[in-house]
Order: structure tokens, then sequence, then C-alpha cells
């Protein structure tokens, strides 16, 4: 069967058979909805019906049947929305693009997700996997995000094959990917595996040492438990000239400055993780603002985001920190690997979570970090477990490493199976 030019230059060649059209010459869609939120008779989560966000598709997969928020009963026969039925494909087209998944039952959604509804002409589970060429239609705002709205979606771009055709696709995709994610789920739990073994060993031996016949005693504070009997604990406050963060203001940016501004987001793997000159300020607007103490005894944390917890290390670099960067600048009682080393352990992130301020966003406070407890021992244990961790973790680092460009190339290998079949690149069998 020949091929034909689709007109589109990241589509390319078609099948002579496939049409190219918009999506609302094939489907039909709708979006949902977000009642009044200060009706709180609109709302019913323990009762209510189904009322899907782009969270609980994240976390349902390829089907979806649960909502953590419910609506009333109230609310459905006063506003009468349209329903989501069952076997419909949920797409998700704000703030997160391009998540999909079929409706296993009659629901509803809210506004950042539109429902392709069933109907003989198309075949959904085809669409499931095509729905990445819609995307190719949002458009992109001033950070880079792909925007789209019920009108781009309705007029995207799509390739239609014969119905028997997209049936026979969907079937061998979801034959070749389901193996191709088994395989994902496996390496991602070698991953998960490997990070809480690190996590597990570094709490070990922060707060044990590396003499496993030594004599120990209780420390007296429960997630520290038993330490060695000659060591001692004490707090971070008495072992440091300062513990702060950084200011609490925006400077002015200077594309061509030669410092730059960082936040707990730019703490990464014992690094400081630069982006471009994105940030870059002033020596005149560093100076303005200055008001940390950083040397070579600095130990960095994130008190709060994403990157909550992660840790770095002061080595000379010309920075700037913002609120969201803790640092805790020892004294010569402590090395900033093992103190980093200690803030990375279970124990001492589980005191984190559990010291957080009760927010939405995580956030840790610079009382926490000045009464941390911690044990105190010579420099010379210190320097026998850093260079301990730095050999083990390199290790474990590696393996990590591996996996995770195992995961990369299996993710890459997913699309571009995806991509081939989808617009006929290659053929199932069964095909005339």
């Amino acid at each position: 069967m020949g091929m034909k030019d689709s007109g589109i230059e990241w589509i390319g060649e078609i099948p002579n058979n496939w049409e190219i059209c918009r999506i609302k010459d094939k489907y039909k869609l709708i979006t949902g909805f977000t009642p009044d939120t200060t009706r709180d008779d609109f709302y019913d989560d323990d009762n209510g019906y189904t009322w899907i966000s782009i969270a609980d598709m994240t976390n349902s997969g390829k089907e979806v049947s649960k909502s953590s928020a419910g609506i009333s009963e109230k609310f459905i026969q006063s506003k009468h929305p349209e329903k989501t039925k069952v076997g419909s494909l949920l797409y998700s087209f704000k703030l997160s693009v391009g998540k999909v998944g079929f409706a296993k039952k009659d629901l509803y959604t809210n506004e950042a997700i539109a429902s392709f509804q069933k109907n003989d002409r198309v075949c959904l589970p085809y669409l499931y996997y095509a729905s990445f060429l819609i995307e190719k239609n949002a458009n992109i705002n001033i950070y880079g995000a792909k925007i789209l709205n019920q009108d781009l979606i309705n007029n995207s771009i799509t390739i239609i094959p014969p119905l028997k055709e997209q049936k026979l696709i969907a079937d061998f995709l979801d034959d070749k990917v389901g193996k191709i994610d088994d395989i994902l789920t496996d390496l991602n739990k070698q991953v998960e595996i490997l990070e809480k073994y690190k996590k597990s060993l570094i709490t070990e031996i922060v707060t044990n040492g590396l003499d496993p016949n030594i004599e120990k005693k209780d420390s007296g504070i429960d997630w520290i438990g038993a330490i060695p009997k000659k060591w001692k604990i004490t707090k971070l406050k008495y072992h440091s000239i300062r513990i702060g963060d950084g200011i609490h203001g925006t400077p002015d940016y200077s594309e061509d400055g030669e410092y730059t501004f960082v936040n707990g987001g730019n703490f990464k793997g014992d690094k400081i993780v630069f982006f471009g000159n994105e940030g870059n300020i002033s020596e005149h607007e560093f100076k303005r603002w200055y008001a940390c103490v950083l040397n070579e005894n600095t130990v960095m944390i994130a008190l709060n985001g994403v990157n909550f917890g992660e840790v770095s290390y002061y080595n000379r670099e010309k920075i700037l920190l913002g609120k969201s960067a803790g640092y805790i600048t020892l004294n010569q009682d402590y090395l900033p690997r093992y103190v980093g080393y200690y803030m990375q352990g279970y124990s001492a992130r589980t005191i984190m979570y559990l010291s957080l301020n009760s927010t939405t966003i995580p956030n840790l406070s610079l009382s926490t970090l000045n009464n941390f407890d911690i044990p105190i021992m010579s420099v010379e244990e210190q320097i026998e477990i850093i260079d301990f961790l730095d050999k083990k973790c390199a290790q474990i680092d590696e393996l990590i490493k591996d996996k995770k460009t195992q995961i990369e190339k299996m993710e890459g290998y997913k699309k571009s199976l995806i991509y081939e079949y989808v617009t006929g690149k290659k053929r199932v069998k069964g095909v005339e």
C-alpha cells in the first residue's frame, strides 16, 4: 500500500487510505466544570458524584474511576451538568497537558479536563495513543508551557486510519506498550529500592559510626535511637557560626551579571545547579543585599518546595541566596560533608517533615535547624564516615544512574513505537 504526503511537516507521509482532519470532524468533545467554591452544599466528598481532577488522573493510570473530591446531589439537580459517560477518553489540557485515561464509569470532571465521547466512527483506544498529536496545536506562554483550550483542541490536526486499522493499532500497542510499561515499573522499583537503601545506609553510619560491635547507649532522642557510648547529643546551633536563610525580596537582574541569585530549587545532588544566565545579578546588586555568612564550612539546604531537604555545599561560588535557601555555617567542630550526610538520612528527613509548618507547601523553619539534634564525635571520626559514605554512595549512585539511563531509553523507545504506528510509518498485521 502506497504512501502520500500528509502536508504536515511533523507528520510526514501517511498511508494513502488514511485521512488528515481536525479533531472536531470526528470526535465529540465536552469540558468539565468547577462549582462555586463558596457553596459547601455543592460538594460531597464522602457520598457525592465522582469529579475528576488532573491529580486523580495522575494517580489512577489508564482507567479513571475515583476522585478525591465529590459533587453533591444538590449541585447536579440544580445545574444539570453534562456527564462524561463510561468509556469516554479523558484528556488534561490545562497546567499539565496531555494526560489521558478512560472513564471506567459515568462521572464528571473539572474544567482542566476534556472528555472525548464514544461514537461509531472512531476508536477511542487509538486516540489514547494518538492524543500526543493534539499538543502540536498548543500555544506556548512566556514560560515555555503549553496552553490549550477547547477551540484549539477541536481544531487540532489529527490522523484517522480506517476504523478497522484504528482498532488493530490500539490492540497492538496495548500489547507492546503494556510490556514496556511492565519493564519500566520494574526499573522504577529498582531505583526506589536503591534510593531507600542509600538513605538507610547513611542513617546507620552517621548515627552509629563504622564499628558495628562498638558498645551503644540510648541517645535519649527517639528518632536517633542508640549511639556509640562515647558519643553525646548536641544541637547544631552550638556548633555553628550562623544558621539563616537568604534575602526576603527580589534583586534586580542583569543578564551579564557575574553573580547568581539561587534558591532551594537550585540545590540538587550535593551541588548547586545553575540554569543558564537566568537569575544573574551585578556585583553592585549582590553587595546591596548580601547578609549571609558563607564559607568553606557552609552547608546549604532547601527549606521548601519540590527540592525540600536537598543539601548542597558552598565552594566560593558567586551567589546570592533567596529565602527558600537555608544555610548552616559551622565552626571547626563539624565538617560540612558529615552534616550534609546527616541531614540526608532517614531519621533527619523524618524529623524535618514532622516539624513542618502546617501549610500546603513544606517549609522548614530556621528554629528547627538551630535546634537540630546531632551526635558529637571527633573530626577524625567524621572524616572516616565521610570517606566511607563517599565511596559507598558513589557506587549506589552509579547503579541508580544506570537504571535511570535504561528508563530513559525505554521511554524513548515507547514514544518512538507509538509515533511510528500512529502515523503509519509501520503497519500492524491484518491490514489489507
